[in-house]
């Protein structure tokens, strides 16, 4: 198996690729089960899949306040608004992407003497995850 560098890897928002991004981390997909065994069972529990969680995007970025993207993540942040997300990540055949639709949970501005100024982010992914390889 050959490793990929991250590298060329984008995360767009509302259709806007978000520039100056120092990491992320996501989607952080769960698909947790539950029992749903009965008093007539044996002793060995029956387990079915439950509602898929899409999970959750974070990272941080290098904040640009004149970078229109910048701005609507805060914006859109503090309205509530939702909007689509798309992971790109490169891979050694192509590319791989997930999409879904997201809501901005928290954004956290961050400012220290002699350091540029970052914001961190949360997107909460909602409703249906695609994957594409």
């Amino acid at each position: 198996m050959t490793a990929s560098a991250a590298k060329g890897s984008l995360l767009s928002w509302s259709g806007s690729t978000i520039g100056g991004i120092q990491s992320f981390d996501g989607p952080s997909i769960a698909n947790p089960t539950i029992d749903v065994s009965d008093l007539s069972d044996s002793a060995r529990e029956k387990i079915s899949s439950g509602l898929m969680d899409p999970g959750q995007v974070t990272g941080s970025l290098w904040f640009d306040a004149s970078n229109a993207t910048h701005a609507l993540l805060v914006t859109d942040c503090i309205a509530g608004n939702t909007a689509n997300v798309v992971i790109t990540l490169p891979d050694t055949g192509g590319t791989m992407t997930y999409s879904a639709v997201g809501i901005i949970t928290e954004i956290t501005p961050s400012a220290s003497t002699g350091e540029a100024g970052t914001t961190s982010f949360t997107i909460d992914l909602t409703g249906t995850l695609t994957f594409t390889a």
